[in-house]
């Protein structure tokens, strides 16, 4: 993810929101190439697709899907304008 994605997302959700990453692989750096919001818990988290912990997120109802570039390097993006 590059810095004007984040922002774009941020500029959306409350100023107070808290961000967490769940990368499922926290041993060493990793692309950000989803994010996920829940407004309940006002928390924005990072992972990665397809090998993070990202199912956990699409899967529940409390979670919105934010941000999704499933692949950075190709060149079909998605991204949601929530």
């Amino acid at each position: 993810m590059i810095a004007t994605e984040l922002i774009k997302i941020l500029e959306k959700l409350p100023s107070d929101v808290f961000i967490e990453t769940d990368s499922g692989w926290e041993c060493d750096a990793t692309e950000v190439n989803a994010a996920y919001y829940s407004s309940q818990k006002n928390v924005l988290v990072l992972t990665w697709k397809p090998q993070g912990n990202y199912k956990y997120y699409e899967e529940s109802p409390k979670w919105e899907c934010v941000f999704c570039d499933v692949d950075s390097r190709s060149p079909v993006v998605l991204h949601s304008d929530f």
